[in-house]
C-alpha cells in the first residue's frame, strides 16, 4: 500500500509500508500517477430566445457520457448552472465524451440539448479544457 504525501506537485513522492510483503494486486496494470483532468465548459446553440447559458434555459441537469479506449464509463450527473464540469482521476489514453441535457435522447418527449462527440487523448498530468456546445433540439 502506498499513501501519498506530497503537496502541490506531481505527486511523486510516497511512503512504502509494505516492505517486506508481497504485492497481493500483482494483477493490477494500472498505474497510479496517471491521473489526468477535465475541467468542461459547455454553451448552448438554437434556443429559441438565442440564449447560449443554463440561466436562459428550462434545463435544471447534464449527463456527461464518457468512453474510455472504447469502454463506457458511468454517467456523469451535473446541475445546469453554467459551472464548469470538473472530472479527475482518469487514466491516460483515448476519451470520447457527449454532453447532453437528458439521459437517452432516443426517448426524448420535451426539447433538449445534446452536444456532438469530443475526442481527446490524454497522456500527462495536465488539465485539458473542451469547451462542448450543447445543440437544442426540439426548441
Amino acid at each position: 500500500m502506498a499513501i501519498g504525501c506530497s503537496g502541490p506537485g506531481d505527486g511523486s513522492d510516497t511512503v512504502d509500508t509494505s516492505k517486506g510483503t508481497t504485492d497481493s494486486n500483482a494483477t493490477d496494470t494500472s498505474t497510479p500517477e496517471q491521473d489526468g483532468t477535465l475541467l468542461i465548459s459547455y454553451e448552448f446553440s438554437g434556443l429559441p430566445n438565442g440564449g447560449r447559458r443554463c440561466v436562459d434555459t428550462d434545463f435544471s441537469d447534464l449527463f456527461l457520457n464518457l468512453i474510455f479506449e472504447g469502454d463506457p464509463q458511468p454517467t456523469i450527473a451535473w446541475p445546469c448552472d453554467d459551472s464548469s464540469i470538473l472530472v479527475e482521476g482518469l487514466p491516460y489514453g483515448s476519451w470520447k465524451m457527449t454532453l447532453g441535457t437528458t439521459m437517452d435522447t432516443d426517448t426524448a418527449t420535451e426539447p433538449y440539448g445534446l452536444s456532438s462527440t469530443f475526442m481527446t487523448h490524454i497522456g500527462s498530468s495536465d488539465v485539458m479544457e473542451p469547451h462542448l456546445i450543447l445543440n437544442c433540439y426540439g426548441c
